[in-house]
């Protein structure tokens, strides 16, 4: 359920579909993990998921052949998440957060634009001076799904690549990750601004603002401490894109949890940043005044108008507070509440969500 307010005008605020009526369209979904072992080195896994938001059709997002290829070292070959967050094996798995939801600020937009891959990943774990160690190295290729203003995209990406490392002693644990991802994504809007551009010979300015084999880096770090009932943790990512007025992102959170037996409380702040670098729009509207053919000059007014509306958007500023409380009712059963306080600070926007969940594994 969301409270949404603007401080400006009347006009409410979106926030990751939401609405202000309380529902149970948005998060609730169903999962199926099933897997079988041939012998003791080789498993099969799949994780199929459905989601009311999809009419419940079900998506696989897991599918893969693991080999053990030595007591400290696999392989995986098959359809997998790309392993960019701290929680990325658990993001659609509520039981295995603390969440109701990850934190928005560092996971929603980021993993709806990677999403799955088809690849190979190698893991590699031991023990160094009482540190245990792992680490993930992979290769592969993708697609994925997004949004992008009001229009849903698609994009493809290959060339993926990445590094995962991970660190944990006592009670301390540690994540570091680097990523690279080179892809394609088609937004109609831009697309018909393109071929706008390139039918009155402006092919440079075409191939700028088209999102054809663009590259993306990835990096990530975080870490958590736990001493006794308490447990303090944190995650901060970023997104560089070379080149492209898509939005680079900076993001951080972090947070502390309380456990009083089978009950918990946490809360989490965080904040986004989402900036366009590359802003071609005021070439356009530059070059528009200076052509003398005014059909041309028209196009080119109206595709750095339109240009300069989308980069505008690409920006914002975006900080959430959220406290919730979980109750473990069982070993397979727990019971979420959720409220988080999110506010777009460029847009002068807010909007308060209340969420409730019930998880369970069977």
């Amino acid at each position: 359920m969301v409270d949404n307010r603007t401080a400006i005008t009347s006009t409410n605020y979106s926030y990751s579909d939401f609405t202000e009526k309380f529902s149970a369209d948005e998060l609730t979904r169903f999962g199926i993990q099933p897997s079988y072992r041939f012998n003791d080195k080789t498993s099969i896994t799949l994780q199929a998921v459905a989601r009311h938001v999809e009419d419940y059709e079900p998506e696989i997002e897991w599918g893969y052949l693991n080999y053990q290829l030595s007591d400290n070292a696999s392989v995986r070959l098959g359809l997998m998440r790309r392993p960019l967050f701290q929680y990325t094996d658990t993001l659609y798995v509520g039981y295995g957060v603390r969440w109701v939801q990850p934190p928005s600020t560092a996971y929603l937009d980021i993993d709806e634009f990677y999403g799955s891959i088809r690849a190979v990943n190698l893991h590699y774990d031991g023990l160094f001076r009482e540190w245990l160690y792992s680490t993930e190295l992979y290769f592969g290729q993708g697609s994925g799904e997004g949004q992008y203003g009001d229009e849903k995209t698609t994009n493809e990406s290959h060339r993926n690549a990445g590094l995962v490392f991970d660190l944990e002693r006592n009670n301390y644990t540690f994540r570091f990750g680097l990523h690279e991802s080179v892809f394609s994504m088609s937004v109609n809007e831009i697309n018909q601004l393109g071929q706008a551009l390139r039918q009155f010979g402006f092919n440079d300015l075409a191939s700028e603002i088209l999102l054809d084999d663009e590259t993306a880096r990835f990096y990530s770090i975080a870490g958590s401490y736990l001493g006794g009932n308490w447990e303090v943790f944190g995650e901060k990512v970023m997104v560089d894109i070379e080149d492209a007025f898509v939005p680079e992102i900076n993001a951080w959170y972090a947070g502390f949890q309380r456990t009083f037996d089978n009950v918990s409380l946490h809360f989490t702040t965080g904040e986004q940043r989402t900036t366009a670098l590359l802003d071609p729009s005021a070439s356009l509207l530059a070059i528009a005044e200076q052509t003398p053919d005014t059909v041309a000059a028209a196009v080119l007014n109206q595709a750095g108008q339109q240009l300069e509306m989308l980069v505008s958007g690409n920006r914002s500023r975006r900080f959430s507070m959220a406290t919730g409380v979980r109750v473990d009712v069982s070993p397979s059963l727990a019971l979420n509440a959720e409220l988080e306080r999110v506010t777009d600070k460029l847009a002068d926007a807010s909007a308060t969500m209340l969420s409730v969940s019930m998880d369970f594994v069977f």
